[in-house]
């Protein structure tokens, strides 16, 4: 029994349409990346229900992953929590602030479970100064 090859024509007809999908595929993407981007950073952040950074702000996470400390995946998404403050570049250095808590290692629960029951860590409270 021989084995069925493809021809040259049809090896390039299926290239043709390999790279025709890329294309579609990356012009999607890039839409995508344009949307998220129109939103401003603070409506674009999740915040958590009820985990708070100790300087006040809500922590939270950039689902488009444009803000954020831990930008080197390359899967260019979230992978924790931050305090909203330093996402946002308004953190005061002269308060304590909570280190990044790993999707992998905590449970927070998000602003958007419906288990939250609304709750949200949006804006700020008094700041606990550190000594």
């Amino acid at each position: 029994m021989t084995r069925e090859t493809f021809t040259e024509a049809e090896l390039n007809a299926l290239a043709k349409i390999d790279a025709d999908a890329e294309a579609q595929k990356k012009a999607i993407f890039d839409a995508r990346a344009a949307r998220e981007g129109a939103i401003p950073d603070e409506q674009r952040l999740v915040y958590a229900a009820f985990d708070r950074c100790p300087c006040g702000h809500g922590m939270a996470y950039d689902p488009s992953g444009r803000l954020g400390t831990d930008n080197g995946s390359p899967f260019r998404r979230p992978n924790q929590w931050e305090c909203a403050g330093i996402l946002l570049g308004v953190a005061d250095s002269k308060i304590a602030h909570q280190s990044p808590l790993y999707f992998s290692c905590w449970e927070v629960k998000g602003e958007n479970q419906p288990s939250a029951n609304g709750r949200t860590t949006r804006g700020t409270i008094v700041p606990q100064v550190v000594s």
